[in-house]
């Protein structure tokens, strides 16, 4: 059995307590109280918003070209496509409220009324198309975004839109062509127009936590690939492996015979009595020593 409460699992639970932004501030108990599985997924949800900079080629399909939105806001595309390629910091083209919105307590339901996803602290673009939105421009915040799907590599430009994008379903259209034009799609099912669900049905099953599918010609590719909690697929697999690698490493950091060739991977040597204690950087797991402040990534996330 796992034990979570072992004593660098437990400082680490409370580190990422200490570091999720709550509102209010009070509500920061709710996340002490949590198990560490839990405050990893409200971790997720949070810190995926920002983008970490790294130098990323811009992809820019055809159809993203000619639409009539690109085209009309083409400098500042281009700006943001040039900022992206310099790996420079978006984070002033990014919604003001993530930086303050880690943690919002569900609001209290009236009894036998079902309890249901607390959307405040996460962003549905995100965890359903696995699209950030950017607003054109650094300085105000434009109804204007672009949505742009990132990897630690790339950026995959999907289109000009705005706040209603995503409930309006032309997200969600030009997220699955850009699926089907790249070969994701569900072999062996075809699409039937009698059973396509409409923009709102298929909006409010993902406010429910339900993934969704849509039809793009005559292939049928995955829409929104979300958890029952409204945390997004890859995160949720994310938090899974994470738990996993700390079941595994964790009673491992007491044995030298794991921890001395670790150090020796990077070509440092090894302290006489390592003290290890565990970390997130941006969305990456990290185990770190103190006294040689010597970092190690174990389970980098996609971007």
């Amino acid at each position: 059995m796992f034990d979570l409460q072992r004593p660098r699992l437990a400082q680490f639970q409370t580190d990422i307590a200490r570091a999720i932004p709550c509102v209010p501030e009070e509500a920061r108990a709710n996340l002490t109280k949590m198990v560490l599985p839990d405050s990893l997924r409200v971790f997720m949800n949070w810190r995926d918003q920002f983008v970490p900079m790294r130098l990323r080629q811009v992809q820019m399909s055809e159809r993203f070209l000619r639409d009539p939105r690109t085209i009309q806001y083409w400098p500042a595309v281009e700006d943001l496509k040039s900022r992206i390629e310099a790996g420079e910091d978006l984070r002033p083209f990014f919604s003001n409220y993530i930086a303050q919105y880690g943690y919002v307590p569900p609001k209290t339901r009236k009894a036998r009324k079902r309890r249901g996803i607390n959307w405040e602290e996460k962003d549905h673009a995100l965890n359903s198309y696995d699209a950030h939105h950017l607003h054109l421009s650094p300085t105000r915040q434009t109804e204007e975004l672009l949505f742009v799907s990132f990897t630690r590599q790339s950026a995959s430009f999907i289109m000009v839109g705005d706040h209603k994008s995503w409930k309006d379903g032309t997200l969600a259209i030009a997220v699955a062509e850009e699926r089907a034009a790249s070969g994701l799609e569900l072999k062996g099912i075809f699409a039937s127009p009698s059973e396509e669900f409409t923009v709102e049905q298929r909006t409010q099953l993902q406010w429910r936590g339900m993934s969704t599918e849509i039809s793009v010609g005559d292939k049928i590719v995955p829409s929104a690939f979300v958890c029952g909690d409204g945390t997004g697929l890859a995160q949720s697999r994310h938090v899974d492996h994470m738990i996993m690698t700390l079941a595994k490493v964790d009673p491992s950091l007491d044995d030298d015979a794991y921890v001395r060739p670790l150090f020796e991977s990077v070509g440092r040597p090894c302290p006489p009595d390592p003290e290890f204690f565990w970390l997130m950087r941006d969305c990456d797991l990290c185990v770190a020593e103190k006294s040689s402040r010597t970092a190690f990534s174990l389970l980098p996330w996609r971007r």
